[in-house]
């Protein structure tokens, strides 16, 4: 196992600075390169057209009407401008012994976590899951941040209990949606718009839960830090975020220490999100690190759903 360390310094309006840092199970630390990315603020305006483009088509479906083909195909365009641009920036010439050192050490085969760790949310919000070189890498999986541990479900930190099926607790503050068929290997509670008290009670169970799926078009008006670290204490490793204002809840979740936190890049429709879901779980059952499912599942995600291009989680 590889763990490459991605440190991103400065603004897309100015040179940007990325630092590599390459360790190997067993070995430790084994290589450091740098390389200067060039100012390039196009990436900010694509990125805002895109955001701009995709909101629209979206409010089309949220209102009961059928977006027009010129609209998703204008979102297919302005998705791919962004992801030719962004690639680019990423293959400048001042990057070649940063890449050089990469390919020098790790090979295409190795199961490889990239961490970035990026400096602003411009950088943040950049869409690294269409890193073109992450091809080259098939096992290779990238996340926002160093994950604690591994994932193994039915571990109850509290009480030590282990168990051979994951449990998730899913939380609705809006509509649920009309088909939460169960999960395989999965055990599901479902909750729409509850009580304070009644969440409070969830969080508390005693078997603890492995997952939280928390879909909310707003933050609830009560304070969840409470039951949140009675859930992490007790065992909940993962919870994904589909909302409107998922930095702000984004914030709030990453103060609990959580082992892993995904998060979309847009707030994800419920039929879309479900499917999503069903396939991160089948992964997560199958063994894989939560890095590499989360992967599995956004490759599978333009076959579950080919009208919302670019819509996608992040880890």
């Amino acid at each position: 196992m590889a763990l490459v360390l991605l440190d991103g310094e400065g603004d897309l309006n100015r040179p940007t600075t990325l630092t590599l840092t390459i360790e190997i199970e067993g070995q430790g630390h084994v290589a450091t390169a740098r390389g200067l990315l060039p100012p390039q603020p196009a990436l900010v305006e694509q990125d805002a057209q895109w955001r701009s483009l995709y909101r629209n088509y979206q409010d089309h479906y949220a209102q009961g009407s059928e977006p027009s083909p010129e609209l998703l195909g204008q979102c297919h365009q302005a998705l791919q401008r962004l992801t030719t641009t962004f690639n680019n920036w990423l293959q400048s010439k001042s990057c070649r012994e940063f890449y050089s050192q990469w390919t020098r050490i790790l090979k295409d085969s190795d199961r490889i976590l990239i961490i970035l760790r990026l400096a602003t949310p411009q950088l943040q919000q950049l869409p690294w899951q269409r890193w073109d070189w992450l091809q080259r890498y098939p096992q290779a999986a990238i996340a926002h941040f160093s994950p604690h541990h591994l994932f193994k479900p039915g571990r109850n930190r509290e009480q030590d209990s282990p168990r051979d099926h994951l449990r998730l607790l899913t939380v609705f503050f809006a509509d649920l949606p009309g088909h939460t068929s169960p999960l395989p290997h999965v055990e599901t509670r479902f909750l729409q718009g509850p009580t304070p008290g009644q969440l409070e009670q969830a969080l508390w169970d005693a078997q603890g839960w492995d997952l939280l799926y928390f879909a909310s078009p707003h933050f609830p008006p009560y304070d969840l830090s409470h039951g949140l670290k009675k859930a992490v204490k007790q065992g909940l490793r993962l919870a994904i975020l589909n909302s409107e204002q998922e930095i702000g809840l984004m914030q709030r979740f990453k103060a609990l220490a959580l082992p892993y936190l995904i998060t979309t890049v847009e707030p994800m429709p419920e039929p879309l999100a479900q499917g999503f879901l069903r396939v991160l779980l089948h992964h997560l059952h199958q063994g894989h690190p939560p890095a590499l499912a989360l992967r599995r599942a956004v490759e599978q995600l333009p076959q579950l759903e080919p009208n919302y291009p670019g819509q996608g989680p992040i880890l």
